[in-house]
């Protein structure tokens, strides 16, 4: 009976598994998004030799250009290897909430806490949202989790060990994502006498470990990047302009506030919050809920992540869904586990469960009504009923509206790509960095983007305006785009778009002016062609 029961819960996950991945087709066709493009673009520098902040600057820490870069290595160099990569991102990482999951609250939570963990990545966020640095976390964060809590299990070193080595790369993502030493920590130490009889010097012994690994990942950083001459670069940006980034925030907007706040969050993720919120509510002080306050642990330093960053962009809450998923399967399997009576009667007990589940199927159908409209769409554009522009216009930026259009970047690309050598350089001083990856062109300066140029108030923009200068009149790019309408005020605390913004910047308009003649407008893009 228990081996029927076991292989039934495999087949439905195995099933899910399929129906998951099967559903998750029209994401592989998804274009990529601003933030993507830099990162990719940062991707395609390494590929070739490069090494971040010295080849291509970006504000991110280094371990995410490695992960675009391992996505072109194993799916080659386009928007759907990309896209291809994050989906066997999110099986692994699925796959790890899984055994976490198990591990923690028994094999039908485990499975739970995988499925809707990749429902709720895949379906409930947009092209812009998922592939992005944020979203990368759960996976090394669920890892190092696992693997110390099978070390305290087992008492094996090596698990305390690998566990560092996992928050070590936790850290090179994303710098807040490191508060998981601390739930993990009182985890180890409470589990440790509370539940294992161990000493306090057994805590220590073992955290010195945990702590060895993660040292060697961050010293295999800094020896790699101080090797390739990057390191001082990289610090710089990373630990100097970031915090004044940060802390400056720049007056996000109030309709940001509201629409990308917490409450926003749950309402869009809502068929994991309920529950979640069920599975906190029967919380106990004591050893046997230890485990369940490791993961209400991570969930409030993912919240604490957020935070931080203040700005509240889609892509920042992306940490937020592996604890979420973890409680809110425990929370669903709860609900559907315990009887409704103190004697369990099996029909009672099937009816009530049918009724929890005819429920949750319109709270389903809420939560991924926008992803289940849009694969309608993609479906109709495949068959021939929906046009290319129709289809892109309606789900990846319109054209001649707002700061982005995938359309009016792929279309400047193209007009480039096909006016210029493979060998040309090309330079954009504005936010359309997509169009690098997709004309395949290189920068003629590591300022792909132009953040740090924008940024008057910090003590190096001038220095970093005369680089790219220097870069400009050495490499002589074949093409100087300027954009317009792409002001983006919480990002670079500066008013006015990159158009306006020349007058700022009187060297680089001199140099547009005196050496390049404009050419041709595509929607908010100036192409100025070198005379």
């Amino acid at each position: 009976m228990e081996k029927a029961r076991a292989a039934r819960k495999y087949l439905i996950f195995g099933l899910s598994l399929v129906l998951l991945f099967l559903l998750s087709y029209p994401i592989i066709y998804y274009p990529l998004g601003r933030d993507h493009a830099i990162s990719a673009y940062i991707g395609k520098v390494i590929n070739e030799g490069g090494v971040p902040f010295k080849d291509g600057w970006e504000q991110k820490p280094p371990l995410v250009y490695y992960w675009y870069s391992l996505a072109f290595v194993l799916f080659g160099e386009s928007m759907e290897g990309i896209r291809l990569f994050d989906l066997l991102y999110t099986f692994c990482t699925m796959m790890v909430l899984y055994r976490l999951g198990t591990l923690l609250f028994g094999i039908s939570a485990g499975m739970l806490s995988g499925i809707l963990y990749a429902a709720l990545y895949l379906f409930t966020n947009d092209f812009w949202t998922i592939s992005n640095t944020d979203g990368l976390l759960v996976l090394p964060t669920a890892l190092s989790l696992y693997t110390c809590c099978l070390a305290q299990e087992k008492n094996r070193k090596v698990l305390f060990f690998l566990s560092g080595v996992f928050m070590g790369c936790v850290f090179l993502i994303k710098f807040p994502g490191i508060l998981i030493a601390l739930p993990l920590s009182l985890y180890m130490l409470i589990d440790g006498l509370v539940n294992k009889g161990r000493s306090i010097k057994h805590f220590w012994y073992n955290l010195v470990f945990v702590v060895s690994g993660v040292v060697l990942v961050l010293f295999i950083c800094m020896a790699y990047f101080i090797q390739h001459q990057a390191w001082d670069e990289m610090v710089y940006i990373l630990f100097v302009f970031n915090p004044i980034y940060a802390k400056g925030a720049f007056g996000v907007q109030e309709r940001m506030y509201l629409d990308l706040s917490l409450s926003g969050f749950c309402k869009k993720n809502v068929l994991a919050v309920l529950p979640a919120l069920y599975a906190v509510s029967g919380i106990r002080t004591r050893g046997s809920d230890l485990k369940l306050f490791l993961i209400v642990g991570w969930l409030i330093i993912s919240l604490i992540g957020v935070y931080m960053q203040y700005r509240f962009f889609l892509y920042h809450w992306l940490p937020v869904l592996g604890p979420l998923a973890l409680l809110g399967a425990y929370g669903l399997w709860r609900i559907f586990s315990q009887p409704l009576f103190a004697e369990k009667n099996p029909l009672i007990f099937r009816i009530k469960n049918l009724v929890l589940l005819v429920a949750i199927i319109p709270l389903a159908l809420f939560t991924f009504k926008p992803y289940l409209r849009q694969s309608l769409d993609f479906a109709r554009y495949k068959s021939g009923l929906m046009t290319r522009f129709d289809y892109y216009n309606s789900y990846f930026g319109r054209y001649n509206e707002g700061d982005f259009s995938f359309l009016a970047d792929e279309e400047v690309a193209e007009y480039v790509r096909a006016r210029t050598d493979s060998h040309d350089y090309i330079f954009i001083w504005g936010f359309g960095t997509l169009v690098y990856f997709l004309a395949d062109r290189a920068s003629a300066s590591r300022f792909v983007f132009p953040n740090a140029l924008l940024s008057a108030w910090h003590p190096r923009c001038a220095e970093w305006r005369r680089e790219l200068i220097h870069d400009l009149t050495a490499r002589k790019p074949r093409y100087i785009i300027v954009m317009e309408k792409d002001s983006l005020f919480w990002i670079t605390g500066t008013e006015g778009d990159s158009l306006q913004n020349l007058k700022n910047f009187p060297s680089l308009n001199n140099l547009i002016n005196n050496e390049y003649s404009l050419e041709k407008t595509i929607e908010h893009f100036h192409l100025y062609r070198i005379k």
